[in-house]
């Protein structure tokens, strides 16, 4: 239905990530609802509209899975097949080349060395006449298969020109139920889209403009009305397009296919001619009479010519191999079972899907709709707080509202009526947001980046959800835009986040670190508790306190009274045997002692 949207109410389909982060998602016809309040028929044809839609999905999932099947059962073996009989072809006629080269050297043997007596026949003629027959008997074991595979490619070149004319038939009809929108010059649903905007634009410019009359503007609206309602017969037809070009594509393979087979036949069909006109009987030769030394010669011929005679019955045999390896490859490419009910099975769905593409465009140029752009950073405002502006809207005048955020596009769907209202409140809407329109910068320390934003974005998203503003953070900086109630409602927000980590150091003698920070850190967790800051830390010379900024000046004093009464205090030589005592059982004695005089005692480097 136009992009990635949510229900209003429902559960969501998708939205970019940064449109979940900013706590704003596309709203839209999604899981399906409709508001009660919308007209009975459109609301039907909406909810059939979201049925076909679901069901559409289901489907060209279904034709993929069958084009792969089909693909893995007939076309890939058939190439395989293909590939594997255009070896076996070459090796047949290099396997008929070397024959004919021996059949070219045994005539050549017996016509050197064997004269002919008197009344004979040339035995290069008689060897002529056999190589003719076995030739003729492997051509004709090849021309069968060629002709029926010819066969078969005619049938269904004619199967595929009739279907090819009739998609070109629907296509053309197609084309002259959108000649009113084309004007002439063909134009994609996207163009049609963007006219439709266009035109919504000079509308709101002839309505602005008070010395234009009202007729410009009512001859633009039925121009947009005409532009709208032609976007169902605009998809049709670009879908047939589609189907004509893939039908097209088929039928010139099928062609090139056929044209091969053919010149294959033809060649075929000649070779069998050249062969049959060599078996025709000879003109008798006229009588030669041969010398004393004919037996020797013949013998010797015979000899030479039995050997080449044996290479070229191997030679029949290899080329009669590759035949039946051939005969084997066509019967394992003829299409199984399986296969024929696969494509049966695609041809079927394909139809089915064809039909629920026919019905939606129908639908979409019977159920009326608007399309309106706006600027994207008013997004939260127009959408609402969960989307609950939208959803108010859609319930109240009876429409079906989407928002593509991303393309800034509003789709409204319903009675012509309810969805003129809707489009002139979405307009009201967007333009007071405009005129309320805010933005306020804040900076901060940069080492509170990661705790400002949160982990994956919490913090921030939790801001943009209480305020309804936009929230930007880069390194050191916030940027806020929404309405004014909205940045301003932001602006204490981070600003209560900042001001309770306030942060403060302040120098100190690294001799007093261990006085400063107590036993254990007793002295600084005490500090934290009088004071309520967030943390105190202590290292390297360096006080570094952070919390609320009263909070933090309170602790602030507390370490600068401290650092000013410091004593450096004296230093007590006592027995070893001693060391027990003073310190108590687990400190107990010490601690106590510190209590009570609130210095600082260590006892033998403890």
């Amino acid at each position: 239905n136009g992009g990635s949207a949510a229900t209003v109410g429902g559960s969501s389909s998708s939205s970019s990530s940064s449109e979940h982060r900013s706590g704003s998602p596309e709203v839209g016809p999604g899981a399906f609802s409709v508001p009660s309040t919308m007209d009975p028929a459109v609301a039907a044809l909406l909810q059939e509209e979201a049925g076909l839609a679901k069901k559409l999905a289901l489907i060209q999932d279904s034709a993929r899975k069958k084009q792969k099947e089909q693909r893995q059962l007939i076309d890939d073996p058939k190439q395989q097949i293909s590939q594997q009989m255009s070896v076996l072809d070459r090796a047949v006629s290099a396997a008929m080349a070397e024959k004919n080269a021996k059949y070219e050297e045994l005539n050549q043997l017996r016509s050197a060395g064997m004269p002919t007596a008197a009344g004979a026949r040339d035995p290069s003629e008689d060897n002529e006449q056999l190589r003719a027959r076995e030739n003729l008997k492997l051509l004709r074991i090849e021309m069968p298969p060629l002709r029926e595979r010819k066969e078969d490619l005619e049938r269904e070149l004619k199967m595929m020109t009739l279907e090819t004319s009739k998609l070109r038939d629907k296509a053309e009809f197609a084309k002259r139920k959108c000649a009113a929108v084309f004007k002439g010059k063909e134009f994609t649903g996207e163009e049609l889209e963007q006219k439709i905007a266009e035109l919504d634009k000079k509308i709101a410019k002839a309505r602005q403009d008070k010395s234009t009359s009202s007729t410009l503007e009512e001859t633009l609206r039925k121009d947009k009305a005409r532009m709208e309602s032609s976007r169902g017969q605009v998809e049709e037809y670009w879908r047939l397009v589609d189907q004509v070009f893939e039908a097209t594509a088929r039928d010139q393979k099928i062609k090139a296919e056929l044209k091969e087979v053919t010149e294959k036949t033809e060649k075929l069909t000649a070779d069998i001619k050249g062969w049959e006109a060599k078996l025709k009987p000879p003109p008798e030769r006229k009588e030669e009479r041969g010398g004393p030394s004919v037996a020797e010669k013949r013998a010797e011929v015979d000899r030479k010519a039995k050997a080449i005679l044996a290479e070229i019955q191997g030679l029949s045999q290899r080329i009669e191999g590759l035949h039946q390896q051939k005969r084997a490859l066509r019967a394992e490419g003829m299409p199984s079972e399986d296969a024929d009910r696969v494509s049966e099975e695609f041809r079927t769905i394909r139809k089915e899907r064809d039909e629920i593409q026919a019905r939606l465009a129908q639908i979409r140029t019977e159920v009326p709709s608007r399309v309106i752009r706006f600027d994207t950073s008013l997004s939260s405002e127009l959408i609402g707080p969960r989307g609950a502006t939208v959803q108010a809207m859609q319930e109240e005048l009876g429409v079906l509202v989407s928002v593509a955020q991303s393309r800034g596009e509003i789709t409204v769907r319903g009675a012509q009526a309810d969805v003129e209202v809707c489009v002139e409140a979405l307009n009201t809407l967007l333009r007071n947001a405009a005129d309320n329109r805010a933005s306020a910068t804040m900076t901060f320390d940069p080492a509170l980046n990661s705790e400002l934003i949160g982990p994956g974005g919490s913090h921030i998203s939790a801001v943009q959800q209480r305020s309804g503003a936009r929230v930007k953070v880069t390194q050191d900086k916030v940027t806020i835009t929404g309405s004014k109630e909205a940045v301003a409602q932001a602006q204490a927000i981070l600003q209560d986040f900042f001001d309770s980590r306030f942060h403060v150091t302040m120098p100190c003698d690294p001799a007093l670190v261990e006085h400063l920070v107590g036993r254990g850190g007793k002295r600084v967790r005490a500090v934290q508790q009088q004071t309520g800051v967030k943390s105190i830390s202590i290292r390297n010379g360096v006080i570094d306190i952070v919390g609320p900024k009263a909070n933090v000046e309170m602790a602030k004093e507390i370490y600068a009274d401290l650092t000013s009464d410091f004593e450096p205090g004296m230093e007590i030589k006592i027995p070893p045997e001693m060391v027990g005592v003073i310190v108590g059982k687990g400190g107990e004695t010490v601690r106590r002692l510190e209590e009570e005089s609130g210095a600082s005692i260590t006892v033998g480097g403890r």
